[in-house]
Formats: structure tokens, sequence, C-alpha cells
């Protein structure tokens, strides 16, 4: 097993476990940090002042996409992407 498909795995089960999670929050009706989690939301916004720097031919709102979206939605992404760079550089 290469380096890029163990990170695949270790995102995908992430994914999967925080999904898990949020479902279970949302069945037990808890108004807890699992249901709107984002990379904003749990490393804080002080670490991404950054980002309002770029302007870069639309580069700023894209990363501002990725760092307000769904926490395992960006780690299912992230699963994905490390698939295909073991497609790619792994022979």
């Amino acid at each position: 097993m290469s380096k890029f498909t163990f990170m695949a795995f270790i995102f995908l089960v992430g994914s999967i476990l925080l999904l898990g999670f949020q479902s279970i929050a949302r069945l037990m009706g808890t108004k807890g940090i699992w249901k709107s989690l984002s990379l904003i939301k749990f490393f804080g916004p002080k670490y991404f002042h950054w980002i309002d720097d770029i302007s870069f031919f639309g580069l700023e709102e894209i990363l501002l996409f990725i760092v307000n979206m769904p926490l395992f939605a960006f780690l299912f992404c992230m699963s994905i992407l490390f698939f295909i760079f073991d497609k790619f550089y792994t022979k």
C-alpha cells in the first residue's frame, strides 16, 4: 500500500466518521458542534485572514469556498484527490 492510498483511506474514514457523528447528533436533536463543522469553525477565523489578501484571478473565492465547505465534504474530496495521486504517481 502506497502512502497516497494510506492517506486517501485516512481521509475517507475521517469523512465517514464525521458524517456519522453529524447524523447521530441530528437524530438526537442536539445543538452541538457536529452539525455545521467547517475548517474555519474548527481552527478559527484568525488563521484564515491571509485569504483576504489574495487577488489572483478569483483564487480568493475558491479558497473561501474550500475553507467554508462542510468538513466531511472536504475530507471526502481530499480522499478522492489522494486516490488520483496514487493512480498517477505510483507505478
